[in-house]
């Protein structure tokens, strides 16, 4: 019996997310933090409510992945100079120095699925 091609589909995304995820781990990172980083890497000074936006996520979820990220030393929030009461979110040093190898798990896996 043949598979549904959104079945395929979905397997394929759950296959890229534990690939994603096990990669990941080195950065003590979840795949939450890790779609945020990607986010944070294209746009800079975004808050956090476009983050969920962005990403389809709740409020609470990105709370979450981004103290997460702050206790880890990838992101800082700094306050909006426009509005006092919001923040946006930029990578730190530590953030930007492992923008490449961050970049690069899904790169390595688009190449993986091509041979």
């Amino acid at each position: 019996m043949a598979k549904s091609p959104e079945k395929s589909s979905s397997v394929l995304s759950e296959k890229e997310a534990a690939y994603i995820s096990q990669k990941i781990k080195i950065y003590n990172i979840n795949f939450t933090q890790y779609s945020i980083m990607n986010v944070l890497y294209e746009k800079n000074d975004i808050s956090q409510q476009q983050l969920a936006e962005d990403l389809a996520l709740n409020k609470r979820e990105i709370t979450k992945a981004v103290k997460g990220l702050i206790a880890e030393g990838y992101i800082e929030r700094i306050t909006d100079e426009k509005d006092k009461r919001a923040y946006k979110i930029n990578p730190t040093t530590k953030g930007e120095a492992v923008k490449k190898a961050i970049l690069g798990i899904k790169d390595k896996w688009n190449k993986k699925e091509k041979d």
